[in-house]
């Protein structure tokens, strides 16, 4: 289970990392002259949502006490759900249209990204179980 936990782990280690070095690059393009910076700001928007993802997972495990194999069926589940059901919400500021769009975008990257993590291979065995 420890093995587990630590995948899971480094994936929300890998994402964060990923929505700082997205938002530091923004902050460099916002002193540039730069006449685009559409690409960059949706690429923060998209990286800081696939984070909160991996960030609420491990906080079920850590803070929540959740066994890891359930918090990520319990987050997929949420995904899955989300992706679903909730509509994009149209707003008439086009900055927080975006924002939606890429956090839709950020939960089916979750959500596709964390199936192979539920194969059999990556379970426990029985016999790791105290």
């Amino acid at each position: 289970m420890a093995d587990f936990n630590q995948t899971l782990l480094t994936h929300r280690d890998q994402a964060v990392e990923a929505a700082q070095r997205a938002g530091q690059r923004l902050t460099h393009l916002l002193g540039t002259d730069e006449p685009n910076l559409a690409a960059a700001i949706a690429e923060t928007l998209q990286r800081r949502a696939y984070a909160r993802w991996w960030t609420t997972l491990i906080d079920h495990i850590e803070d929540g006490g959740t066994d890891p194999a359930t918090a990520l069926t319990d987050a997929r589940t949420t995904a899955h759900d989300a992706l679903l059901t909730l509509p994009i919400p149209r707003s008439t500021c086009p900055y927080a249209t975006a924002e939606a769009i890429t956090a839709v975008e950020a939960t089916r990257a979750f959500f596709h990204d964390t199936a192979t993590l539920t194969t059999s291979s990556e379970r426990p065995s029985i016999t790791d179980q105290p």
